[in-house]
């Protein structure tokens, strides 16, 4: 469900990541029309394994890959958060205004975090839109998108 807005985006010619936020855990499954109390314990191990530390360290190494490929022209990036992942915009945004033009969280749950946040949000220069939580959890999955 997520691809599809990504592969619309690479379609009018830019570069689009669409990053595994648990890579780290091996392969998460999350059946969530089917969940119970066992997969929502499991769902929110996962969520509390990722940290702005680990969050930052991926978006560097993403930020390396765009500057490494031919077909991506230098300069800004946006990124994107949905659901569990919308809480780290505002992380990635402060860390790396370098480089981040835009940011937006659909549907982010926790978007301030802890205390880090608060510390370096004051340096995030890129605009920030947030929506509201949704009941529907999506789980991304790793796909590259080159630009059509």
């Amino acid at each position: 469900m997520i691809a599809q807005p990504c592969g619309r985006i690479a379609k009018h010619g830019y570069f689009c990541v669409l990053p595994d936020m648990y890579s780290r855990l091996g392969i998460c499954h999350f059946d969530i029309p089917r969940r119970d109390d066992g997969m929502s314990a499991v769902i929110r191990a996962a969520m509390n394994h990722l940290t702005n530390e680990r969050v930052a360290d991926d978006t560097a190494a993403l930020l390396a890959y765009f500057d490494a490929q031919d077909k991506v022209k230098p300069g800004s990036v946006g990124c994107v958060g949905h659901c569990m992942s919308g809480q780290y915009i505002t992380t990635v945004s402060a860390l790396f205004p370098h480089r981040m033009a835009a940011a937006a969280s659909l549907y982010g749950v926790g978007i301030i975090t802890d205390k880090e946040v608060h510390r370096i949000s004051s340096s995030t220069r890129s605009r920030v839109s947030s929506t509201t939580p949704s009941p529907r959890p999506i789980r991304p999955s790793p796909r590259i998108f080159p630009a059509s």
